[in-house]
């Protein structure tokens, strides 16, 4: 989505208070997600953060591609699939780096078509994972085989992913990746039900295209058998943004997309949107948009709530109001902040 481009856009920004200081993004459910290549050209940084500020149209991104670390996980067959769509490409590298996983580098070349120094490159580590298996093990295998630093400032993303999941699974993601990075941000893009009629409509849709398991006639919700995914238990943006809180992360902001396109989406991402004229009847496009949410949560060590600190690590995504890198507006979104719950 536009507001997962510019959140990810501003994350691997470099501001002109920022010490130079490497940076990781790891895309959870990477699919056919292009953000790596984009960013390695320079598309991502023109796509987000200078649509959010037009005063940087046409002049070069302040950021050194190479300290940023890219990380895309999915199935293997998706991989699998991606390797073979990426080896088509010019002008990139593609090393195996264990028996799952591999490694794809672009070279940034300059105007003058030189390539500088031989190791300013753009990298991305492809991994097969499950995620319905354990994440601490694939978080460890980052670590042990692909070079992740858990200490570096962290951007982790999860776009129409989390619906897939069983709700303990899911919150066990989110515990993990709370507790592993000290200095993490995250951006979830979900849909929500919000137990409406349309949510209603929209949760039987999944149930017969299989991603939601088919109710049995019977049905008895204390039935221990039923798996309770991730989507029917977690329906509303509050349950979202609680959810978040409660695995760990500290400071959490939410709004549904329609408020995200009315503040977070920018004008000319709107234009865009709107020449798309997916859908006859507005009132039936404004129903989707508040069925889909984005939440962004950070760690205590990575979140700077006032507006005058400077930030070494990663920009203060959850920030609301004027000062808000992704135009969170009071009114517009809801947030929670401080210490974790107990666990119950």
């Amino acid at each position: 989505s536009s507001a997962q481009t510019a959140t990810t856009a501003e994350a691997t920004e470099e501001h002109d208070n920022d010490e130079p200081q490497r940076r990781q993004v790891i895309i959870l459910g990477a699919g056919k997600d292009t953000s790596f290549l984009r960013h390695a050209h320079g598309i991502l940084w023109q796509d987000g953060t200078a649509a959010l500020d037009p005063s940087k149209n046409g002049s070069s991104p302040p950021l050194a591609r190479d300290r940023v670390t890219w990380y895309e996980v999915d199935h293997p067959f998706v991989m699998e699939s991606k390797r073979k769509l990426l080896s088509d490409l010019p002008n990139l590298t593609i090393e195996d780096e264990d028996t799952d996983g591999y490694v794809v580098r672009v070279p940034h070349h300059h105007d003058d078509g030189s390539s500088g120094e031989e190791d300013t490159c753009s990298t991305c580590h492809f991994v097969a994972h499950d995620l319905r298996q354990s994440v601490q093990s694939l978080l460890e295998r980052l670590v042990r085989s692909h070079g992740l630093q858990t200490e570096l400032p962290t951007l982790v993303v999860l776009e129409c992913v989390q619906m897939y999941l069983p709700e303990e699974e899911s919150r066990e993601l989110w515990r993990a990746i709370a507790n592993t990075f000290p200095r993490a941000h995250v951006a979830l893009y979900d849909p929500i039900l919000l137990e409406d009629s349309f949510g209603r409509v929209m949760e039987q849709h999944l149930r017969n295209a299989g991603v939601l398991p088919r109710m049995h006639p019977n049905h008895d919700d204390d039935n221990h058998d039923t798996i309770r995914m991730s989507l029917t238990v977690t329906q509303t943006l509050e349950q979202q943004v609680r959810k978040l809180h409660e695995c760990g992360f500290d400071t959490v902001v939410g709004c549904d997309m329609w408020n995200a396109y009315e503040t977070v989406v920018t004008p000319l991402q709107r234009r865009r949107a709107n020449q798309c004229e997916m859908l006859d009847e507005v009132e039936e496009w404004i129903l989707i948009m508040q069925h889909y949410c984005l939440v962004v949560a950070s760690t205590s060590t990575s979140t700077s709530t006032s507006s005058t600190t400077t930030n070494t690590t990663l920009p203060t995504l959850c920030r609301i109001g004027p000062d808000s890198p992704l135009g969170f507006t009071e009114g517009k979104c809801i947030s929670v902040s401080g210490p974790r719950p107990p666990a119950i």
